[in-house]
């Protein structure tokens, strides 16, 4: 199992250079800001529900790096899709239920400090979110992730090419950022194909055939 520990090993290893310790875990924080950046997986899909507090914002969940889906149940037996723009687009919309007549609910959302609704949230409903979060830095010897299991050289090349610039390597740099954008490729183009059907696609054709 790939830990850690073996992490700054191998990479004290393939720099040669057996002074490094100490700085050695400062190139895996860097690297770990860009596989947050680069990385959308089902391991970092969560799902959480929240209770809507008659008002028109929320906490953002711990970890969020970005949403996939927000609904809104105003009871048990209804669901909406509702829709996220940009914080200088959003606009108050009151939309109001025809079996009632005046019960009002958020359309549409936008994500900055805290999310906010373009109506507020009834406290008798429920937001459902889904969304990605980011991996913990790893920080004790043990410690592992999806990424260290199954796409170790992102860790590994990412780590390495933020060693560069304080190594005053430029030459090899272009090797490691290679190494780095290939594993997150291969890794995301895998993970897509995991997401997708890839039975072959049948035609039906009504009517008489020659």
């Amino acid at each position: 199992m790939s830990t850690y520990a073996q992490l700054k090993t191998d990479i004290a290893e393939w720099l040669a250079r057996g002074d490094l310790t100490a700085v050695i875990p400062t190139f895996v924080r860097l690297c770990e800001t860009d596989i947050n950046n680069d990385f959308r997986l089902l391991d970092m899909i969560r799902r959480a529900r929240a209770a809507g507090a008659d008002s028109r914002y929320l906490p953002i969940p711990d970890g969020l790096l970005e949403f996939r889906r927000m609904s809104y149940w105003p009871d048990a037996d209804r669901v909406f899709s509702l829709i996220q723009v940009s914080p200088e687009n959003l606009q108050v919309l009151d939309t109001v239920n025809t079996s009632t007549g005046s019960y009002q609910f958020p359309q549409r959302y936008t994500v900055h400090r805290e999310i906010e609704f373009d109506a507020p949230a009834s406290s008798d409903a429920d937001i459902e979110m889904i969304y990605y979060v980011r991996y913990p830095a790893l920080a004790s010897d043990t410690d592992t992730n999806w990424i260290l299991q199954n796409a170790y050289g992102a860790y590994l090349y990412g780590s390495l090419l933020h060693a560069k610039p304080y190594l005053r390597d430029e030459q090899s740099a272009a090797f490691v950022a290679a190494g780095y954008e290939n594993a997150v490729q291969s890794t995301m183009k895998t993970e897509k194909r995991s997401r997708t059907n890839q039975a072959a696609t049948r035609v039906s054709v009504s009517g008489a055939t020659p």
